[in-house]
């Protein structure tokens, strides 16, 4: 399971955050005294995009198996795509360029996003694991 787990998020959770990284990378300033912070890798929305291709992978691991635990397979799935649509309905309402958009709100999210994709996706992995 340990191998499982690993070969999970060494490649979908990290490949799916470098293109991410990279471009954040590229648009850092090239003036040395300004160091690059948290917030300006995740206040524009970007991460929420990553974050609903995650929870829907996660949730295909889990549809369509014959698994022992189908209830607990259930609400894994459940949690892994309630969390995609949520987070793609926050980029969208990000990206539409509402007046009540705040960075300051996009980046709690993104941090909160972030603790429930990997919740979920973890639980997905696992269940999907027990066959």
């Amino acid at each position: 399971m340990f191998a499982r787990l690993s070969r999970w998020y060494l490649f979908s959770v990290v490949a799916s955050v470098l293109p991410v990284l990279i471009l954040w990378l590229f648009d850092l300033p090239r003036d040395v005294r300004q160091y690059p912070d948290l917030e300006s890798l995740v206040e524009d929305g970007k991460m929420m995009i990553v974050y609903t291709t995650l929870c829907l992978a996660a949730a295909g691991e889990v549809i369509g198996k014959e698994l022992r635990r189908q209830v607990v397979s259930i609400y894994a799935s459940f949690g892994a795509v309630g969390t995609a649509v949520l987070a793609a309905c926050l980029y969208g309402y990000q990206t539409a360029g509402s007046a009540s958009y705040s960075p300051e709100l996009m980046f709690d999210l993104s941090l909160w996003f972030a603790g429930f994709t990997l919740v979920t996706t973890t639980a997905c992995v696992v269940v999907s694991g027990t066959s």
